[in-house]
């Protein structure tokens, strides 16, 4: 009898240590079934809402978490330890841009692009804005300066805007009522002024590069919270987070 007994609870004992783990639930906060992925993080909730776009896809660079296009009003999905996972919450925010060191020239400015870049690339290394002039050299159109950072693979954008800006005056300032961004901090702006309007097909911009600036520290890259948001629904346009960027010169 006392084998039979201590065969009985091995048999419990066995039949408890093979129950599934739980199911995760996708929008606790909560790692449910233990395998180190929360909510959004986890592939098994893909395809539940509270986790639209890619997340939970295998993933080397940012470009496949986003295959709905880059400009989105919503926060771009991100690549994280070789999986697509949601930003989750975001804001929009307003960007104004001056260009007074642009008074005198001949030309016009007919687009703006916007990058929100962490300092952190997919590889562990630090992003700063030597980094990223390094990527990005070329004042060409698309393939040179539009697409260069994008081409690198190595980055990753809390948000990516282009707004079309009918033959911006040289000297004034630009506006982008709202820029979709996931919500955090370390993060660098990076602004482009161009030639051409926004492409039909790709929503990138066109022509010459007129120039471009980089803001790594001051008040634009103070961390984006979401009492901060400007769109429409956000209930708080006393808190909307303006970005105040000063555009250095030609280059």
């Amino acid at each position: 009898m006392k084998t039979r007994t201590v065969g009985v609870l091995g048999a419990l004992v066995l039949g408890l240590s093979a129950c599934p783990p739980a199911a995760e639930q996708c929008s606790n906060g909560v790692d449910d079934n233990g395998d180190g992925l929360v909510d959004c993080q986890d592939s098994l909730c893909s395809a539940d809402p509270a986790c639209p776009g890619d997340a939970g896809r295998p993933c080397t660079a940012q470009s496949q978490c986003v295959r709905e296009g880059w400009f989105k009003d919503k926060p771009l999905d991100q690549c994280a330890e070789g999986q697509c996972t949601s930003a989750g919450a975001g804001i929009a925010v307003r960007l104004e841009v001056d260009t007074t060191a642009f008074n005198g020239v001949a030309y016009k400015f007919n687009a703006m692009s916007t990058r929100f870049i962490s300092k952190r690339a997919l590889d562990g290394s630090t992003v700063d804005c030597s980094t990223l002039r390094a990527l990005s050299p070329s004042n060409a159109e698309a393939d040179g300066g539009t697409t260069q950072l994008d081409a690198t693979g190595k980055l990753t954008y809390l948000a990516y805007e282009v707004t079309p800006i009918n033959n911006g005056v040289p000297g004034s300032t630009l506006v982008s009522p709202f820029i979709y961004t996931a919500l955090g901090s370390d993060f660098v702006v990076w602004n482009e002024l161009w030639s051409g309007a926004p492409a039909s097909a790709t929503g990138q911009p066109q022509g010459v590069r007129w120039g471009w600036g980089c803001f790594e520290t001051g008040p634009a890259v103070e961390p984006l919270l979401a009492s901060q948001d400007c769109s429409p629904d956000g209930g708080t346009p006393q808190g909307c987070r303006t970005l105040r960027l000063k555009m250095p010169g030609p280059n």
